[in-house]
């Protein structure tokens, strides 16, 4: 490839790796690729960190003689998308859909901005398919940040009476992570607000054989009430 393809105004990082510019994707070679998701994920790096995140394998001479080579194909295959500031790598001024989730989380947790509206469905991980050591940490703090912004988002929408809004976001949260009592104690709850008392003991059920099968505990008392609140009123209407 030769030449560059202008600058990007839009970095994907969550699922597949994407680098659009005006709404089409370029094409960016693995290297390249690798320094921008870590810039994305982690944010501004010093050369010898980002090297050694990248190399982790490699003598530091050897990491960052491999950067260098890295920013020189981004150069090729993009324009300005990385700033360099004395030894430290910047993301440049760059759209992402990391930052977008994150903003929104934030926001959600504490009650501000746009909270009940994700910027897009967050069932996504941190690029699914990649197997960097660098990775690991930053994927498992977004996983809870998105979690319990979902939480956070839906208790309040269930407060709010929205309780097939809130009924929607729990059952990401619940997605996300199956096995959570909280996650899960909430979109029985919106269920049961809602009306829906079959669909709140559907997911009672599923979620008690999942504990039963993975952990073989059951569930807690939170969760156990709101059952128990369900059949007591259908014996008292009987």
């Amino acid at each position: 490839m030769t030449g560059s393809q202008g600058r990007p105004d839009r970095l994907c990082v969550l699922g597949p790796f994407a680098v659009l510019r005006d709404g089409t994707p370029l094409r960016v070679r693995p290297s390249a690729q690798r320094l921008l998701a870590l810039l994305a994920v982690l944010g501004p790096l010093r050369r010898e960190a980002a090297a050694a995140a990248l190399w982790p394998a490699s003598g530091p001479a050897t990491a960052l003689g491999n950067l260098r080579n890295a920013l020189h194909r981004l150069r090729q295959d993009t324009t300005g998308a990385v700033t360099v500031s004395g030894c430290v790598l910047h993301l440049a001024e760059i759209d992402t859909d990391i930052a977008a989730l994150r903003a929104w989380a934030w926001g959600a947790v504490r009650g501000e901005g746009d909270w009940a509206t994700p910027p897009e469905l967050p069932g996504q991980d941190i690029l699914p398919s990649w197997d960097d050591e660098w990775l690991i940490q930053p994927r498992e703090e977004f996983r809870l940040a998105r979690i319990y912004a979902l939480e956070s988002a839906a208790q309040r929408l269930l407060a709010a009476g929205r309780c097939g809004e809130s009924a929607g976001l729990a059952s990401a949260a619940a997605r996300a992570d199956p096995l959570r009592e909280s996650a899960n104690r909430l979109l029985i709850e919106a269920h049961l607000r809602n009306g829906n008392r079959l669909d709140a003991l559907s997911q009672y059920a599923a979620y008690r054989d999942l504990l039963a099968e993975e952990l073989d505990v059951s569930p807690g008392c939170a969760v156990t009430a709101l059952v128990n609140e369900i059949r007591y009123g259908a014996m008292a209407g009987a």
